[in-house]
């Protein structure tokens, strides 16, 4: 499972145990809360790590019972694993304060009256704790949209500028692919909503989705040669990515995939590997428009596409 993540909604019958992370709209949270609110001890509110107010009683379940009226445009991210949650927490929270105040209109954060509250763990009367995160609540995740070329366009304009934009601070996304993207009608814009694998372009150490990630990721963090050619099946044998599977383009990209990754292996030293982890979000999102193209019946703007792949492409000599 990618991130711990699946998109599943609750019901009754749900556990906590079954997912690490599931997102929510308002209505499924509601129908959540209503099993497990008089279970509720207490709410913490977290601002930053270190930044915590603690609501009990009435206080803690006004706050829950906020987040489900339909006019609240938040979605929570909940999580039973402590150390996922504290890395995608931390990220947002970093990813806020180095964009400043006025943060890139394709990032999605959550903004309270006084203070950004980024999320908040829920501590149960029986000695358990759930953890979630806040973001805005998009219109549509982008692996349930079908694309016009309208759309499409502006998908991969929103993405080539919040790369852009992340790279200028000094950090790499490696989190983008067609599960990790929502949209927002009013703002007729596309957003990342999952922020777990950011990382500073001068570390070589990157983890990413592995269906988007260029097999030299894995070799960077150790990974045999071996290893990381499967790394890109291994990818598309995930559930919520078969439709890949079945595209034309994406036997094209496994082949494509281990011939870049023989090509830079032969031509580059070990030390210069470093320099292909800003190239490492272009190939994410080459991949994306490749994929996305065959399944929405849209011709990839082939001049992008071969500009965001370039660094990986092998040279004839």
């Amino acid at each position: 499972m990618e991130g711990g993540k699946n998109y599943r909604t609750f019901t009754k019958k749900t556990t906590m145990q079954d997912t690490l992370c599931v997102y929510k709209d308002a209505k499924t949270f509601c129908k959540y809360l209503s099993t497990v609110l008089d279970s509720v001890q207490s709410v913490h509110l977290l601002y930053s790590p270190t930044d915590t107010d603690v609501l009990t009683g009435d206080d803690a379940h006004t706050f829950l019972i906020t987040l489900t009226k339909s006019s609240n445009h938040t979605v929570t991210s909940t999580f039973t694993n402590k150390s996922v949650f504290q890395r995608h927490l931390g990220n947002v929270i970093k990813l806020t304060q180095m964009l400043g105040s006025d943060s890139h209109p394709f990032v999605a954060v959550a903004h309270g009256k006084k203070k950004d509250v980024h999320g908040f763990a829920i501590y149960y009367k029986n000695g358990k704790v759930t953890y979630h995160t806040l973001q805005q609540a998009c219109d549509e995740y982008l692996d349930a949209m079908t694309l016009t070329t309208k759309l499409y366009a502006k998908l991969l304009a929103d993405m080539s500028s919040v790369i852009e934009h992340v790279h200028k601070i000094g950090y790499s996304i490696n989190g983008i692919s067609h599960q990790t993207i929502g949209y927002f009608k009013s703002t007729n814009t596309f957003k990342i909503l999952d922020w777990q694998y950011i990382g500073l372009l001068s570390s070589r150490s990157h983890n990413g989705y592995v269906l988007y990630s260029h097999p030299l990721r894995s070799i960077m963090n150790g990974s045999p040669s071996m290893v990381a050619k499967r790394n890109i099946a291994l990818g598309s044998l995930l559930s919520s990515n078969r439709w890949v599977r079945k595209l034309k383009s994406y036997k094209v990209i496994r082949a494509y995939s281990k011939a870049s990754l023989m090509y830079i292996l032969e031509t580059y030293r070990k030390k210069q590997l470093i320099t292909f982890v800003e190239h490492f979000d272009k190939y994410s999102l080459a991949l994306l428009a490749i994929f996305l193209a065959e399944k929405n019946n849209i011709i990839a703007p082939t001049d992008d596409v071969t500009k965001w792949l370039a660094p990986f492409t092998p040279v004839a000599k």
